[in-house]
């Protein structure tokens, strides 16, 4: 008799799972400390000066 479940259930896999969570603390990581720099530059290639930029977003620092 074959156990069918071990060979339905490749997300169980620890090394799938390895990579899963490594590719969200990447993707989480990113997004939190990449966001402000990213749009930082794209404003100032645009011509918006960096202190319009603080005023901008002193509120939410």
């Amino acid at each position: 008799m074959t156990n069918q479940l071990s060979e339905e259930q490749p997300a169980n896999n620890p090394t799938y799972r390895y990579w899963v969570l490594i590719g969200m603390v990447l993707i989480a990581g990113f997004s939190q400390g990449m966001l402000l720099p990213v749009l930082a530059v794209m404003l100032e290639g645009s011509g918006v000066s960096s202190s319009a930029m603080v005023s901008m977003l002193r509120p939410y620092i």
